[in-house]
Protein backbone atom coordinates (compact mmCIF):
# COMPACT_ATOMS: atom_id res chain seq x y z
CA UNK A 1 0.00 0.00 0.00
CA UNK A 2 1.35 3.60 -0.75
CA UNK A 3 0.42 4.91 2.68
CA UNK A 4 1.63 8.48 2.01
CA UNK A 5 -0.55 8.73 -0.68
CA UNK A 6 -3.43 7.65 1.62
CA UNK A 7 -1.99 10.78 3.89
CA UNK A 8 -1.89 13.04 1.34
CA UNK A 9 -5.38 12.34 -0.08
CA UNK A 10 -7.13 12.60 3.48
CA UNK A 11 -5.25 15.44 4.14
CA UNK A 12 -5.82 17.40 1.56
CA UNK A 13 -9.64 16.52 2.16
CA UNK A 14 -10.47 17.54 5.90
CA UNK A 15 -8.63 20.82 4.69
CA UNK A 16 -12.10 21.07 3.17
CA UNK A 17 -13.61 20.16 6.39
CA UNK A 18 -15.44 23.07 8.93
CA UNK A 19 -13.43 23.46 12.21
CA UNK A 20 -15.11 21.91 15.11
CA UNK A 21 -17.09 23.53 17.13
CA UNK A 22 -16.01 25.19 20.61
CA UNK A 23 -18.60 23.33 22.66
CA UNK A 24 -17.15 20.35 21.00
CA UNK A 25 -13.26 21.19 21.57
CA UNK A 26 -14.09 21.97 25.03
CA UNK A 27 -16.00 18.32 25.90
CA UNK A 28 -12.71 16.97 24.30
CA UNK A 29 -10.46 18.64 26.38
CA UNK A 30 -12.32 17.41 29.33
CA UNK A 31 -12.35 14.35 28.39
CA UNK A 32 -9.12 13.96 27.47
CA UNK A 33 -8.12 15.61 31.21
CA UNK A 34 -10.05 13.30 32.70
CA UNK A 35 -8.55 10.23 31.03
CA UNK A 36 -5.44 11.50 31.86
CA UNK A 37 -6.10 12.00 35.38
CA UNK A 38 -7.82 8.68 35.74
CA UNK A 39 -5.38 7.05 34.15
CA UNK A 40 -7.15 5.35 30.97
CA UNK A 41 -3.80 5.13 28.03
CA UNK A 42 -4.49 7.59 25.45
CA UNK A 43 -2.91 6.97 21.84
CA UNK A 44 -1.88 9.27 18.81
CA UNK A 45 0.71 9.40 16.21
CA UNK A 46 1.33 12.00 13.35
CA UNK A 47 0.37 10.81 10.15
CA UNK A 48 -1.97 7.75 11.06
CA UNK A 49 -5.92 8.12 11.34
CA UNK A 50 -7.45 6.59 14.81
CA UNK A 51 -8.79 3.54 12.80
CA UNK A 52 -4.97 2.68 12.09
CA UNK A 53 -3.77 2.52 15.61
CA UNK A 54 -6.59 0.56 16.24
CA UNK A 55 -5.54 -1.82 13.61
CA UNK A 56 -2.06 -2.27 14.83
CA UNK A 57 -2.78 -2.67 18.00
CA UNK A 58 -5.51 -5.02 17.86
CA UNK A 59 -2.96 -6.95 14.91
CA UNK A 60 -0.32 -6.94 17.51
CA UNK A 61 -2.66 -8.53 20.41
CA UNK A 62 -3.58 -11.46 17.95
CA UNK A 63 -0.09 -12.14 16.79
CA UNK A 64 1.56 -11.40 20.50
CA UNK A 65 -1.07 -12.49 23.21
CA UNK A 66 -3.17 -14.91 20.42
CA UNK A 67 -6.23 -14.50 23.56
CA UNK A 68 -9.58 -12.89 22.72
CA UNK A 69 -9.44 -9.05 22.25
CA UNK A 70 -12.25 -6.99 22.02
CA UNK A 71 -12.80 -3.66 19.66
CA UNK A 72 -15.36 -1.84 21.52
CA UNK A 73 -17.25 0.22 18.42
CA UNK A 74 -19.89 0.69 15.94
CA UNK A 75 -17.63 1.69 12.95
CA UNK A 76 -18.32 -1.53 10.17
CA UNK A 77 -15.25 -0.03 8.60
CA UNK A 78 -13.02 -2.00 11.64
CA UNK A 79 -15.00 -5.58 10.61
CA UNK A 80 -12.06 -5.42 8.30
CA UNK A 81 -10.04 -6.40 11.50
CA UNK A 82 -11.72 -9.40 12.97
CA UNK A 83 -9.95 -12.65 12.83
CA UNK A 84 -10.00 -15.41 14.99
CA UNK A 85 -8.64 -13.52 18.29
CA UNK A 86 -10.35 -10.20 17.77
CA UNK A 87 -14.01 -9.33 18.29
CA UNK A 88 -15.78 -6.36 17.75
CA UNK A 89 -18.25 -5.24 20.58
CA UNK A 90 -21.30 -2.89 18.69
CA UNK A 91 -23.70 -1.31 20.84
CA UNK A 92 -27.63 -1.90 20.36
CA UNK A 93 -30.38 -0.15 21.55
CA UNK A 94 -32.91 -3.29 21.62
CA UNK A 95 -30.48 -5.81 22.55
CA UNK A 96 -27.31 -4.16 24.70
CA UNK A 97 -24.34 -4.96 23.34
CA UNK A 98 -23.26 -7.54 20.78
CA UNK A 99 -20.00 -9.30 20.79
CA UNK A 100 -19.49 -9.77 16.56
CA UNK A 101 -16.79 -12.25 15.68
CA UNK A 102 -14.83 -13.85 12.90
CA UNK A 103 -17.68 -16.69 12.60
CA UNK A 104 -20.57 -14.21 12.70
CA UNK A 105 -18.71 -12.71 9.90
CA UNK A 106 -18.02 -14.89 7.65
CA UNK A 107 -21.61 -16.62 8.48
CA UNK A 108 -23.16 -12.93 7.05
CA UNK A 109 -21.32 -12.25 4.46
CA UNK A 110 -19.84 -15.22 3.15
CA UNK A 111 -16.49 -13.54 2.83
CA UNK A 112 -12.81 -13.64 4.91
CA UNK A 113 -13.01 -10.13 6.99
CA UNK A 114 -10.23 -8.91 5.01
CA UNK A 115 -12.04 -8.70 1.97
CA UNK A 116 -14.38 -6.18 3.92
CA UNK A 117 -11.92 -3.63 2.39
CA UNK A 118 -12.51 -4.70 -1.22
CA UNK A 119 -16.47 -4.80 -0.41
CA UNK A 120 -16.12 -1.00 0.71
CA UNK A 121 -13.75 -0.08 -2.26
CA UNK A 122 -16.57 -0.68 -4.90
CA UNK A 123 -19.22 0.75 -2.62
CA UNK A 124 -17.31 3.74 -1.55
CA UNK A 125 -18.41 5.83 2.11
CA UNK A 126 -19.40 9.38 1.87
CA UNK A 127 -18.82 9.75 5.33
CA UNK A 128 -15.12 9.05 5.05
CA UNK A 129 -14.34 11.04 1.76
CA UNK A 130 -14.12 7.12 -0.46
CA UNK A 131 -15.69 7.80 -3.91
CA UNK A 132 -16.31 3.76 -4.61
CA UNK A 133 -16.91 2.69 -8.19
CA UNK A 134 -20.04 5.00 -9.43
CA UNK A 135 -22.85 2.45 -10.40
CA UNK A 136 -21.45 -0.28 -8.11
CA UNK A 137 -24.05 -0.25 -5.07
CA UNK A 138 -25.06 -2.59 -2.34
CA UNK A 139 -26.96 -5.38 -4.73
CA UNK A 140 -23.27 -6.28 -6.58
CA UNK A 141 -20.61 -5.18 -4.62
CA UNK A 142 -20.63 -8.10 -2.06
CA UNK A 143 -21.60 -10.31 -4.73
CA UNK A 144 -18.89 -9.14 -7.21
CA UNK A 145 -16.37 -9.89 -4.11
CA UNK A 146 -17.91 -13.37 -3.10
CA UNK A 147 -17.25 -14.15 -6.60
CA UNK A 148 -13.89 -12.99 -7.59
CA UNK A 149 -12.42 -12.34 -3.54
CA UNK A 150 -11.04 -9.02 -4.21
CA UNK A 151 -11.23 -6.01 -6.11
CA UNK A 152 -7.64 -6.58 -7.65
CA UNK A 153 -9.08 -9.78 -8.89
CA UNK A 154 -11.98 -8.37 -11.04
CA UNK A 155 -10.05 -6.13 -12.90
CA UNK A 156 -7.74 -9.09 -13.83
CA UNK A 157 -10.55 -10.59 -15.23
CA UNK A 158 -13.02 -8.37 -16.18
CA UNK A 159 -12.81 -9.46 -20.29
CA UNK A 160 -13.87 -12.72 -19.05
CA UNK A 161 -16.82 -11.33 -16.06
CA UNK A 162 -19.61 -13.24 -15.24
CA UNK A 163 -22.68 -12.55 -17.35
CA UNK A 164 -24.75 -11.68 -14.42
CA UNK A 165 -22.31 -8.88 -13.86
CA UNK A 166 -22.97 -7.31 -17.32
CA UNK A 167 -24.98 -4.29 -16.10
CA UNK A 168 -22.03 -3.37 -14.27
CA UNK A 169 -19.14 -3.76 -16.24
CA UNK A 170 -18.90 -0.74 -18.02
CA UNK A 171 -19.23 1.01 -14.99
CA UNK A 172 -16.12 -0.99 -13.56
CA UNK A 173 -13.84 -0.51 -16.00
CA UNK A 174 -14.80 3.11 -16.36
CA UNK A 175 -14.47 3.37 -12.62
CA UNK A 176 -11.50 1.22 -12.28
CA UNK A 177 -9.09 4.54 -10.85
CA UNK A 178 -11.24 4.89 -8.44
CA UNK A 179 -12.06 1.81 -7.26
CA UNK A 180 -8.33 0.96 -6.73
CA UNK A 181 -7.79 4.72 -4.96
CA UNK A 182 -10.86 3.73 -3.10
CA UNK A 183 -8.87 0.04 -1.45
CA UNK A 184 -6.76 1.91 -0.70
CA UNK A 185 -7.92 4.69 1.35
CA UNK A 186 -10.60 2.23 2.68
CA UNK A 187 -7.78 -0.54 4.16
CA UNK A 188 -6.41 0.17 7.77
CA UNK A 189 -2.80 0.10 8.29
CA UNK A 190 -2.04 -2.87 10.64
CA UNK A 191 1.59 -2.60 10.54
CA UNK A 192 2.65 0.51 12.80
CA UNK A 193 6.47 0.46 14.12
CA UNK A 194 5.76 2.75 17.10
CA UNK A 195 3.30 0.36 18.11
CA UNK A 196 4.97 -2.79 17.35
CA UNK A 197 7.72 -1.76 20.03
CA UNK A 198 5.09 -1.03 22.81
CA UNK A 199 5.38 -2.86 25.76
CA UNK A 200 1.78 -4.20 27.11
CA UNK A 201 2.32 -3.33 30.52
CA UNK A 202 2.96 0.09 29.66
CA UNK A 203 -0.70 -0.06 27.99
CA UNK A 204 -1.97 -1.55 31.38
CA UNK A 205 -5.27 0.12 33.17
CA UNK A 206 -5.24 -0.29 36.60
CA UNK A 207 -8.39 0.71 38.44
CA UNK A 208 -8.45 3.13 41.52
CA UNK A 209 -12.23 3.33 42.57
CA UNK A 210 -11.65 6.48 44.83
CA UNK A 211 -9.74 8.63 42.41
CA UNK A 212 -12.56 7.52 39.48
CA UNK A 213 -15.22 8.80 42.13
CA UNK A 214 -13.58 12.19 42.74
CA UNK A 215 -13.07 13.12 39.02
CA UNK A 216 -16.61 11.62 38.41
CA UNK A 217 -18.44 13.90 41.08
CA UNK A 218 -15.75 16.83 40.22
CA UNK A 219 -17.55 17.02 36.89
CA UNK A 220 -20.82 16.36 38.03
CA UNK A 221 -21.60 13.31 36.15
CA UNK A 222 -24.36 10.55 37.14
CA UNK A 223 -22.65 7.55 36.37
CA UNK A 224 -22.66 4.82 39.09
CA UNK A 225 -19.30 2.68 39.55
CA UNK A 226 -18.71 -0.29 41.59
CA UNK A 227 -15.26 -0.58 43.85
Amino acid sequence: MNYPYKWVYNALYKQTRAELPEPLIQQYETLKQFFDTVGIYQMSLSSYEADDLIGALVSKWSKEKQSPGYIYSNDRDLLQLLDQHISQIIAKKQVGDLVYGFKHFQEEYNIHPRQWVDVKALLGDKSDNIPGVPGVGEKAALPLIQQYGSIHEIYAQIEQLDPAFNRYKKKLAEGKELGMLSRELAEIIIDIQEISMLNWEYLTFMYDYERWNKEIQSLELNIRIRS
